[in-house]
């Protein structure tokens, strides 16, 4: 089988995840990604808070828009993802020219998709915005403004997202946060001065992201055909992309497509149905969901280097260290859920109070993230749970879990929300729902480890 010759020399060491000590190699991996969630919330807050010094219908308006970014991360995700594992597998495999086969058709199959995506949030934005009947015709004209502005930069997402991925895939999740923390400074900088400065609004807060998501995607670009620490000697933009390629990406990605587009549909339900208590409960409930992210998004991040090490593992035949790796991320994920829960319950209202201004959307806001410290410990187990398994290219049962307990909370909170707890019941349905998808996914887990071989294997997988 013909191979070629990993880029870097020396340095590409520290990206095979297949040998040395796993906790080491596992925080070398997933603290690229970890900060980079980081500063993806932080950008998200900075925006809130910018827009919310506007108005909270600003903040409304861009929340309400933000649904539809979240329904896009699915198809990226497809793609990401399924690039990811046929990286990270033949890696591990070391076969660098399949490796590199996943990644051009994984960028030809994100910009497809990003195009289609970004073409409809443009086209549809009035029945799309006007799904959420929301009571103010202001906010509904910005959110359609924010919508139609944003997709315009899917595409460019997309793709940054699968580059992304393939360096992950090979290990070095470094140099895309840097990439990633480049985009984000200049969306930070650039937000004040096109919502305030231009005097644009809530537009301006979108043509920041248009920006920000060009600077990535040339960076990107840059980076995997120059940097020294690139995965591959040479990579084509215009390489026709292989079939067995594409229906690999699609048969391990589709899963966490539905999983993430049924997720953000639910969400949608769920913010209808906390539309009927008014604006100040809207705009509470965007700002909590960000701020309680600090759970999720680093599970999500160590996550991601999660896929990297299972894929790479896997690949290798090494299913010891596969099983060492899981009772690491089971133990790190733990004590972090612990910390966020605590730290939410006790600074609730000081933690809202920095993005919002009415005494009564900080009440509100704080009720919010104590009722949502219950699930912390579960949500940040279950982005781990999920990677072990995908790192295998097994995709569809962690998915399988997700929308059955999303499913399961719509149901909840209009059961809830018919009682006394009201608005309160169906922010308990979240967390409940939330705290199931996370339990359920480790049972699950334990339950397909004990069938998985225990010693290594020396014949490949991939």
């Amino acid at each position: 089988m013909a191979t070629s010759k990993r880029v870097g020399g020396a340095a590409s060491q520290r990206y095979d995840l297949t040998q040395g000590d796993i906790f080491r190699k596992l925080l070398f991996v997933s603290l690229p990604v970890m900060a980079g969630q980081f500063m993806i919330m932080a950008y998200t807050l900075a925006d809130i808070f910018w827009l919310g010094m506007l108005s909270s219908d600003a903040v409304v308006a861009s929340s309400t828009a933000g649904m539809f970014l979240w329904m896009s991360m699915g198809l990226m995700l497809m793609v990401r993802i399924g690039t990811e594992i046929g990286v990270s597998q033949n890696v591990g495999l070391g076969n660098l020219d399949a490796a590199r086969g996943y990644s051009q058709a994984g960028l030809w199959m994100a910009l497809a998709l990003g195009v289609a995506f970004g073409s409809f949030m443009i086209f549809a934005r009035v029945p799309l915005v006007s799904f959420f009947n929301i009571p103010n015709d202001q906010v509904v004209l910005d959110a359609q403004l924010y919508l139609a502005i944003s997709g315009f930069s899917i595409p460019f997402m997309y793709a940054s997202g699968v580059i992304a991925g393939s360096f992950a895939g090979y290990g070095n999740t470094r140099l895309p946060f840097v990439v990633q923390c480049t985009g984000l400074v200049a969306n930070i900088v650039l937000d004040p001065i096109l919502i305030f400065g231009a005097g644009l609004g809530v537009a301006g807060a979108a043509y920041a992201t248009i920006i920000a998501r060009l600077i990535e995607f040339g960076l990107f670009v840059l980076a995997i055909k120059k940097h020294k620490n690139r995965p591959y000697e040479s990579f084509s933009m215009l390489a026709k992309p292989g079939r067995k390629e594409a229906r690999d990406i699609f048969r391990w990605g589709f899963p966490v497509a539905v999983e993430t587009m049924v997720m953000s549909s639910f969400g949608m339900i769920i913010a209808r149905m906390v539309a009927v208590w008014g604006v100040a409960p809207m705009a509470a409930q965007r700002v909590a969901f960000q701020i309680e992210a600090l759970s999720w998004l680093v599970g999500a991040g160590f996550g991601s280097a999660m896929t990297a090490f299972v894929g790479q593992n896997f690949g290798a035949g090494k299913w010891s260290r596969i099983h060492k790796g899981f009772k690491t991320a089971l133990a790190s994920m733990s004590i972090w859920g612990l910390l966020v829960s605590v730290f939410i319950f006790i600074f609730a209202e000081p933690l809202i109070g920095l993005f919002l201004r009415e005494p009564e959307e900080i009440v509100l806001g704080g009720v919010l993230l104590r009722i949502l410290a219950v699930s912390q410990i579960p949500q940040s187990i279950e982005g781990a749970m999920a990677a072990c398994f995908r790192g295998r290219g097994v995709t569809f049962k962690p998915s399988i879990v997700s929308i059955a307990c999303n499913s399961s909370r719509v149901v909840l909170a209009y059961i809830l929300s018919t009682t006394p707890l009201g608005l309160f019941g169906i922010w308990w349905a979240v967390t409940i729902g939330a705290a199931m998808r996370g339990t359920i996914m480790l049972l699950w887990f334990l339950w397909d480890r004990r069938k998985l071989p225990r010693e290594d294997l020396v014949t490949s997988h991939v």
